[in-house]
């Protein structure tokens, strides 16, 4: 705001300006935006070949990723729990850094950095004798933590059941004297 006074006539040719200011309570507010990476924990099962029904030391291998951009912070649990199919019986889990000492889970707390994976799980099983084929498995990892995408949890594996070979009889009775 700016205020002119006029000076009485005759006085010598002066100008006097009082400017004054005044400010009004100037509000700034501001937004802080932190982004907080968070991880995004996945998991895989897979196995080599086929089972076969009545088999026993069947192998599945497990692994647990971190795909996001953060670390899986220390303390907070993440359990890794199997669910098999009717004709899988899960007989053992381990893995280095890992409890499993509750079938089908296996548990541990600590860090899991951002593109980085915990050592595999083995998930050893046994198949019924009437197992049919295939088999598909189901695993899924939980955490405590908060992730990013919580919807990529699960994997399963199809597995192919086949039959046992069957026992071949030979008496040399049918063949004249000879076997196979």
């Amino acid at each position: 705001m700016i205020h002119v006074r006029a000076l009485p006539p005759g006085s010598a040719v002066r100008a006097v300006l009082g400017v004054f200011l005044s400010l009004a309570a100037w509000s700034i507010s501001s937004t802080v935006i932190a982004q907080v990476l968070q991880p995004d924990l996945t998991i895989s099962k897979t196995h080599s070949g086929n089972f076969t029904q009545g088999s026993t030391g069947n192998n599945y291998t497990v692994t647990v990723t971190n795909s996001g951009a953060g670390d899986k912070n220390a303390g907070q649990s993440v359990s890794v729990i199997d669910a098999p199919p009717s004709g899988l019986t899960i007989t053992a889990m381990s893995g280095a850094g890992w409890t499993c000492t509750v079938l089908p889970t296996c548990t541990r707390t600590d860090v899991l950095a951002a593109s980085a994976a915990y050592p595999a799980i083995s998930v050893t099983v046994s198949v019924t004798s009437n197992a049919t084929s295939p088999q598909v498995n189901s695993i899924t990892v939980t955490t405590a933590q908060t992730e990013s995408n919580s919807a990529n949890n699960t994997a399963t594996d199809s597995t192919a059941i086949v039959q046992p070979n069957p026992l071949i009889f030979c008496d040399g009775f049918e063949t004249g004297g000879t076997c196979p």
